[in-house]
């Protein structure tokens, strides 16, 4: 016990420099988990980067053909919109065949 006071100081220390160690690698330990950890999200986050890039891309490109589509609608109105027009005339043109075929009919009262 003698020697225990007598080297107080250096007791301290030594005592002091285990506590230190102990507390850095505890420091150190959880760093390295952290940056394990940091990495793993990091892979992860440009997985998802990579796939949402990916979907703007697509999204992109059918966003590009929207135009291109409504000028293929607008062109087939119009195509079934002149069709229409010719048929009314082609039906108006077969109703008035229709009623001259039909006039002799009327004279004899059927």
């Amino acid at each position: 016990m003698e020697w225990l006071a007598d080297n107080a100081v250096l007791v301290a220390f030594l005592f002091a420099a285990v506590v230190v160690l102990a507390a850095m690698a505890l420091a150190g330990w959880r760093g390295w988990r952290l940056y394990r950890a940091a990495r793993a999200e990091g892979v992860r986050v440009t997985a998802l980067t990579d796939s949402l890039s990916a979907e703007a891309a697509r999204l992109q490109a059918r966003a590009d053909a929207i135009p291109r589509r409504q000028a293929e609608i607008q062109g087939t109105v119009g195509r079934i919109q002149r069709e229409a027009a010719v048929l009314g005339v082609m039906a108006s043109h077969a109703t008035a065949a229709r009623r001259t075929l039909m006039a002799p009919l009327r004279y004899i009262g059927r």
